[in-house]
């Protein structure tokens, strides 16, 4: 079992996923436990990728063959996070080899909810192969009422991309993120940028390689030569359907014995907890494209039609008033309310900042706004703006 006990019993807390996640209000960590909250999961030729929690901080981080001490390549806290590391597809891949590595971990499921912190969202993503899932992997760690799409989905995914991001391949062959700033957004919190000197970028290199290997290893055992598996894994990406190709590689000898990817797979075919399961494991023994079955599966994501406000909020008057309203308006940044940008001058004795409203829901930023204008607005004239329409902040509308 790669997820030790003491931490695989603070993920029955709800309140655990709130710390780990950074959801506003949660709480810290039990200290008690906090020293031995961690793990670390193979995913070929022992390169391990894991997280280290404790009670005020988290740390990912990357292990080299037969290292016992890892390389930390992203950081959270509550006052220089460093999240930003892995794009979708790595971050996936990594679930997919862990899970083909050991049985006893299922993806999705809490190695993708642990990792999800330290997603680097650069927008060539595709929602409809991340939102499943996402959805399927807390359903199964954060078990809830209800189905469709999981908030902690949505406050990942509801934003819109970083303006700025592009990929870069350094001299020494690594891929690195390059971060040309838009003055309107803070920077990119990474420690994977091209100019760092420190990063181990061969160590991640090697990772993602092994990674590449486990699954190309589980794909080529299996006997997709044979006329009845071909014609059974076309009919099963079609039809959404994987009983008859289980059948078709016991028939062909694929053994659940042999080697523990086979039996990874034959589970994935008979006895998924979620459809997206059985999805990736399609993709993985026909070759397809990481994430398209799955997109093909689930169509087009929600995330799709969440509508966005991309407004300005003016602020004439006092200027410590103007300073602790947007200090009040921080703590929504991380509840999916609404985003702050950085304060610019305006005309005369004003200053101006960009507000992002998330969810879909303009009135819940409006009722957060005026929250914090009732508290810390005195000797200040606020009004909002949608382009050149202003939006009412009165509590009538």
């Amino acid at each position: 079992m790669p997820l030790p006990e003491s931490l695989t019993a603070q993920m029955r807390d709800d309140e655990f996923w709130s710390v780990v996640l950074n959801e506003p209000d949660s709480e810290l960590l039990d200290v008690a436990f906090a020293p031995d909250l961690g793990f670390a999961v193979d995913v070929g030729d022992d390169y391990r990728i894991g997280t280290a929690i404790g009670p005020w901080s988290q740390d990912l981080e990357i292990y080299a063959p037969g290292a016992a001490e890892g390389h930390t390549i992203g950081y959270i806290d509550g006052s220089r996070p460093m999240p930003d590391t892995l794009r979708w597809e790595e971050l996936e891949l990594v679930c997919r080899a862990s899970a083909l590595r050991d049985p006893e971990i299922r993806h999705p499921g809490l190695v993708a909810a642990l990792l999800v912190p330290y997603l680097l969202r650069d927008g060539r993503e595709s929602l409809d192969a991340v939102s499943p899932v996402l959805d399927a992997a807390f359903r199964l760690a954060r078990p809830r009422p209800g189905h469709g799409l999981r908030r902690e989905t949505r406050s990942r995914l509801e934003w819109p991309r970083r303006p700025g991001i592009t990929w870069v391949t350094r001299p020494d062959g690594h891929l690195a993120v390059k971060d040309e700033r838009d003055p309107d957004w803070p920077p990119l919190y990474s420690y994977r940028k091209a100019e760092a000197k420190h990063f181990p970028f061969d160590v991640l290199s090697g990772l993602f390689d092994a990674a590449r290997a486990t699954v190309a290893a589980v794909a080529a055992a299996a006997p997709r030569t044979e006329p009845a598996v071909r014609s059974a894994l076309d009919a099963a990406i079609r039809d959404q359907d994987a009983s008859a190709l289980a059948d078709a590689l016991r028939d062909a000898g694929y053994d659940d014995d042999a080697w523990h990817g086979n039996a990874v797979v034959l589970r994935a075919l008979e006895a998924p907890t979620e459809p997206v399961e059985t999805a990736w494991v399609l993709e993985v023994l026909s070759g397809a494209p990481q994430g398209s079955v799955i997109a093909r599966w689930f169509g087009e994501s929600p995330m799709h039609h969440l509508r966005m406000w991309e407004l300005e909020l003016r602020l004439v008057g006092a200027r410590e008033s103007r300073i602790r309203i947007r200090t009040g308006l921080n703590k929504f940044m991380y509840s999916g309310v609404l985003f702050v940008g950085p304060m610019h001058a305006g005309g005369e004795d004003e200053v101006r900042m960009p507000v992002v409203v998330g969810r879909d829901d303009l009135p819940a930023a409006l009722a957060a706004i005026r929250e914090v204008l009732a508290q810390h607005g005195q000797g200040v004239t606020a009004s909002l703006w949608n382009g050149e329409e202003e939006i009412s902040l009165s509590s009538e509308r």
